[in-house]
């Protein structure tokens, strides 16, 4: 089996699907990242109940979401919303132009 790769940091996509030569399996990886990059500017949580540990300009580490969200996020934004029932919901963004 052989290997190819796109970018040097996390998070790490394995790719599912096997190809019919190196150069197809590397402009997946490739395509893969970029597409990685495009989506990893900015996302909106929310979660059920309250969490004061979350502050505006701090960090959170995602993990087991999705491939592509796996990592650090500032926290730009929290908001704690009490309706039928309590909920925290915030904004994170992290740089989309990193190398790798």
């Amino acid at each position: 089996m052989n290997k190819v790769s796109a970018g040097d940091k996390d998070p790490l996509l394995q790719l599912r699907h096997r190809f019919a030569s190196l150069g197809e399996a590397q402009r997946a990886a490739d395509s893969a990242l970029e597409r990685g990059k495009r989506a990893s500017g900015k996302i909106t949580i929310q979660l059920a109940g309250f969490n004061g540990a979350l502050l505006a300009e701090g960090f959170v580490e995602l993990q087991g979401i999705h491939p592509g969200l796996t990592g650090k996020w500032l926290v730009s934004q929290v908001t704690h919303r009490l309706g039928d029932t309590l909920v925290t919901s915030f904004d994170g963004e992290r740089d989309n132009k990193r190398k790798g």
